[in-house]
């Protein structure tokens, strides 16, 4: 078992040019990683960070970040296949409650490896929620696919990477509108039903060339 933990305080000098622009930081992040079997292994990490140390601005912000994953390695159809599924959790206050939200992120990816080539798949369901404005929560699912090479020809090394995702949102816009119209029944109630669809599509191509030693 590997225990690590990291703890950042951050009180920027207010006699530099630009320190205004930044609010007093401090970060406290704990992971541990732990060998249940062979082929399994288990992470997780808890991450908290707020700012207003010195109490001069409105409200302090707060966000929590627990993480947990579970890596299969070494299976024994494919050795060196690794699959991970993992949950992701970010929790945002402020303490004069202008924030309230979290966002719920379980995931799942696979790598591949065929000799110096990987390919990598994986899908993520993103839920974001907003208990003070309930009409700016949103579900996405984004599905994303990746291949990357690691090649030797002749002393020049070759690596060209390929990845594609996308991602498709859903959101009732209309829900924060209804919710402040429901002591008057001004909204018809189809409009909390509603639901809206928003695309995000990203594609990258890179390739890195290094030389051999002789030219």
């Amino acid at each position: 078992m590997n225990v690590r933990a990291s703890y950042l305080r951050y009180q920027p000098n207010f006699a530099s040019f630009n320190a205004r622009q930044i609010a007093d930081l401090q970060d406290f992040a704990v992971r541990t990683s732990y060998d249940v079997t062979d082929w399994l292994t288990a992470d997780g990490t808890v991450r908290r960070s707020n700012d207003d140390l010195r109490k001069q601005l409105t409200s302090e912000k707060v966000l929590w970040g627990p993480e947990a994953r579970l890596i299969f390695h070494d299976l024994p159809f494919y050795r060196r296949a690794v699959m991970e599924m993992g949950y992701r959790h970010r929790d945002v206050q402020a303490s004069d409650r202008t924030i309230d939200r979290l966002v719920r992120i379980p995931y799942v990816e696979l790598t591949l490896p065929v000799n110096t080539t990987f390919l990598t798949v994986g899908y993520e369901k993103r839920k974001s929620v907003d208990n003070l404005n309930p009409g700016q929560s949103t579900n996405t699912d984004r599905v994303y696919g990746s291949l990357r090479g690691i090649y030797d020809w002749g002393g020049w090394h070759v690596n060209p990477s390929l990845r594609y995702e996308i991602e498709r949102q859903t959101y009732r816009p209309g829900q924060d509108q209804f919710l402040a119209a429901r002591p008057n029944d001004f909204l018809n109630p189809t409009d909390l039903l509603f639901l809206d669809h928003d695309s995000n599509r990203l594609a990258t191509a890179s390739l890195y060339v290094e030389a051999p030693r002789w030219f």
